[in-house]
């Protein structure tokens, strides 16, 4: 995987950022984090990896980082627990947790297949944004109780806390 080349055939990136380059280091940990889940990396998954970093908008140098990031990352996927306390610094940005939620979908069925650890690391994300529970197997997010909802927040609670 040559990311220097792919990132030479992009154009060049407008001088303002989309994301900040913390929150699209975040975001791409955390998807590695799904596609590491099934304890296997393939390389669609890979591509689908590094289509994220094509898709966005930073300037050429904080590119640079998160190619680097991520030929690390996959070397080394990053613990849950992690990013899931990083995760819950973000929580209170609705368009970002939505990305990201569709995000980890598509790592999740690059593959085309769902494994259930997946899901848990799906439902866990989702639980450390304060959302409501997406699933992979429906390919849509489905409403929660609000029982649910505060069980999945103990959880990630609880993970994080290591009570």
């Amino acid at each position: 995987m040559n990311f220097l080349a792919r990132r030479r055939a992009r154009q060049t990136a407008p001088s303002g950022s989309t994301y900040a380059y913390e929150l699209a280091a975040l975001h791409l940990q955390l998807m590695v984090g799904m596609a590491a889940a099934d304890e296997e990396l393939r390389s669609v998954e890979v591509e689908t990896l590094a289509s994220f970093i094509d898709r966005s908008t930073l300037r050429d140098a904080e590119l640079e980082r998160l190619e680097e990031l991520l030929r690390m990352l996959v070397a080394a996927p990053p613990p849950l627990e992690q990013l899931l306390e990083q995760l819950m610094q973000s929580r209170h940005r609705p368009k970002v947790a939505a990305q990201l939620v569709a995000d980890l979908a598509s790592v999740a069925h690059a593959d085309d297949f769902v494994d259930p650890r997946e899901e848990t690391l799906l439902r866990l994300v989702c639980g450390a944004l304060g959302v409501a529970p997406a699933t992979l197997y429906q390919g849509t997010a489905r409403a929660a109780s609000d029982a649910e909802t505060e069980q999945l927040r103990a959880l990630v609670h609880s993970l994080v806390s290591g009570n």
